[in-house]
Parts: structure tokens; C-alpha cells; sequence
């Protein structure tokens, strides 16, 4: 009895074998870099402004910039941007904003409203790379662009200063189909 039931499994899996297997899985669709530009210090992007002071002077000092890179998968409804910047604070964070309506380098009255999407935290060196993965988005073309701001507060206060833009990009530009 014992060999019969060995031969009925043999015999199983000999049959399984024999089946084709079909599994299907999903092609990884594709990222493609749809924009691409830098980050500059503030204080070159609206010169003679509010964007001139103090901190932006210590970050120009420092060398401080940056670069982003917009990545979109074929038929995606968001994006991912990638930053990278150099040449601030060390082992300091920061906070980043993304203005809806892009900017014109030059003409301050472009600037904001800002929305916070993030902090970060540069190295010893003053250097962070991070992302950020927008949600759905409706179709549309998009002009952004990201200013990061020092973290500070108003003297003798918890409360956040939101002018210590250290450095603005370029905008940000894609489509949503």
C-alpha cells in the first residue's frame, strides 16, 4: 500500500511538471527624468530684496546650492523629485516649501504662496539628499519651484520665522495627462 501511494505522488508531480506555468507579472514601467535644474542661493534669484539678508548672505558665503531632478513613471499621476544640495550648515535641518506657481528669477512678486512638504538634515559637510513623491495629481501642466528655508524663530518665541529662504530652484516643470 505504501508503494502505491508513492507512485500516485510520482505520478502527481510528474503531471505538474509536465503543466506549463504561466505566471504573469507586471512590466516595471519605466522613469523618465521630465526636468531637471538648480538651486541657487536666494539671494541671486531676487537680488535686492527679502530674500537678501543675513541667512541667504551666510549661505552664498558658504557656497550653498543645489540640483533637482523630476522623475515620472509612463502614465503616472504624480511625480518624485529629487534634491540634492551642498555648502550648508552642517548637521542642521532645514525646511522645504514648494511654491504652486513657479517663479521669475528677478521679479519678486512671483513668489509664494509656499506650501511646507518637508525637512532635512545635512551631513558634517553641509550636504543632503532627499525626496519628495507628490500624490494624485490632476491633470495638468505644473510649474513649481522649492525654496529652503533655515529653520528660525522669532526672538524670545516658539514661533516660526518662515523668512530665512536660504536657497530657490529653478522651476520645476511636467505634465500630468
Amino acid at each position: 500500500m505504501r508503494s502505491y501511494r508513492t507512485l500516485i505522488m510520482l505520478a502527481v508531480v510528474l503531471a505538474a511538471l509536465a503543466v506549463p506555468v504561466c505566471i504573469t507579472v507586471a512590466a516595471p514601467k519605466p522613469k523618465a527624468v521630465v526636468d531637471a535644474g538648480i538651486i541657487a542661493p536666494a539671494l541671486t534669484v531676487f537680488p535686492d530684496t527679502k530674500y537678501n539678508n543675513a541667512h541667504t548672505q551666510e549661505a552664498y558665503d558658504m557656497g550653498a546650492t543645489g540640483s533637482f531632478v523630476v522623475e515620472q513613471a509612463a502614465s503616472a499621476k504624480f511625480v518624485v523629485v529629487q534634491f540634492s544640495v551642498a555648502g550648508l550648515l552642517p548637521n542642521a535641518t532645514y525646511r522645504a516649501y514648494l511654491d504652486g506657481n513657479g517663479i521669475t528669477a528677478g521679479n519678486v512678486a512671483t513668489a509664494g504662496p509656499c506650501t511646507f512638504v518637508s525637512t532635512f538634515t545635512t551631513d558634517a559637510d553641509g550636504v543632503a539628499d532627499w525626496y519628495y513623491e507628490t500624490g494624485a495629481l490632476s491633470a495638468g501642466t505644473y510649474q513649481w519651484s522649492v525654496y529652503i528655508n533655515k529653520i528660525a524663530y522669532y526672538p524670545g518665541t516658539t514661533k516660526l520665522s518662515v523668512n530665512h529662504t536660504v536657497l530657490i530652484s529653478d522651476n520645476l516643470n511636467f505634465t500630468v495627462n
